[in-house]
């Protein structure tokens, strides 16, 4: 009976080490996949703020280059509008270096920023009497002050625009980011 007792508690040892070790197993492992996972989050959430933050410098790269190449045009629409200049001698001069790569920032805006579209669309509005104006299309004929005077005016109200549309993309940013 002694053998018998003791090839049953060696059974019920083995048993109960092996179901020991495979629990033991089996919390590790969980403990393993919980840290992965929580690993992964992170790595994501890294990732995406730094996708953010790129394309948000390059929006406000582009957004800077947009309002100053429109600052410049405002500036040789006066000196048209004050026959300084002819249309044609402004556009024998003017090159493309300041061009604005218009579809990328507003692709940018659409994907990572849709909310500043409001924004962009009124800042984008301001600009309308003058380009209107210097494509021949303004409703009548303008003096030298008016055009000068609808110029300064579409100025004063794009830089307000634009002003806000760059704090609104720091703001998302921020947000975005969690700063």
């Amino acid at each position: 009976m002694s053998d018998y007792t003791n090839l049953i508690s060696a059974g019920i040892a083995a048993f109960m080490a092996g179901g020991f070790t495979l629990l033991g197993a089996w919390m590790n492992n969980k403990s393993n996949n919980s840290r992965l996972d929580s690993q992964l989050r992170h790595e994501n959430i890294k990732l995406k703020s730094n996708l953010i933050i790129s394309r948000g410098e390059e929006l406000y790269f582009l957004i800077i280059k947009w309002k100053k190449m429109v600052l410049h045009t405002d500036h040789q629409e006066m000196h048209i509008a004050r026959n300084f200049k002819t249309r044609e001698q402004v556009d024998a001069e003017s090159d493309n270096e300041g061009s604005v790569d218009y579809d990328r920032m507003e692709t940018i805006m659409n994907i990572y920023f849709p909310d500043l579209m409001d924004v962009f669309n009124l800042a984008r509005g301001c600009r309308m009497p003058v380009v209107e104006m210097s494509l021949g299309l303004y409703e009548r004929e303008l003096s030298a002050s008016e055009k000068v005077e609808l110029i300064l005016k579409c100025q004063r109200e794009f830089i307000n625009e634009m002003g806000r549309l760059l704090a609104k993309l720091k703001s998302d940013m921020s947000e975005s980011i969690n700063i």
